[in-house]
């Protein structure tokens, strides 16, 4: 099993270490049975605060896994016996319940950051060739 999480506190972290190895910040791996999975998964949700948390464990279906989240907008959907992920639509106000200071600057220019970065730099470029 496979759990990833993102925000969470050092005191979470620390007890998710009694049971799995934790091989690069956040990401847990390890065998459990199927009972001890359930309760790190029920532990984990009880503690996660304003984290989040994915759970990635096997399964017998066709992927041969199965997939958990908590706290994300991402979740896993099962669409005739396959789990795929579903994705907000960012865009959608509702989602997010507030609009970010770089999708309003995006909205008022209609250019990306990246593609005003390099419209200014050619601009700098041209100006150094005079």
């Amino acid at each position: 099993m496979v759990l990833v999480t993102t925000a969470v506190s050092t005191g979470l972290r620390g007890e998710l270490t009694r049971w799995l190895l934790e091989v690069s910040p956040g990401v847990f791996v390890g065998t459990a049975s199927a009972r001890v999975r359930d309760q790190i998964w029920a532990f984990t949700c009880e503690n996660i605060g304003s984290g989040r948390a994915t759970l990635i464990f096997p399964q017998r279906n066709e992927q041969r896994l199965g997939i958990k989240t908590i706290g994300d907008a991402w979740e896993a959907t099962d669409f005739d016996g396959m789990t795929l992920i579903r994705r907000p639509d960012l865009s959608d106000k509702e989602v997010t319940g507030k609009v970010t200071d770089r999708a309003k600057v995006r909205e008022a220019s209609g250019w990306s950051i990246a593609g005003r970065r390099r419209y200014y730099k050619s601009s700098i470029e041209r100006r150094q060739r005079k």
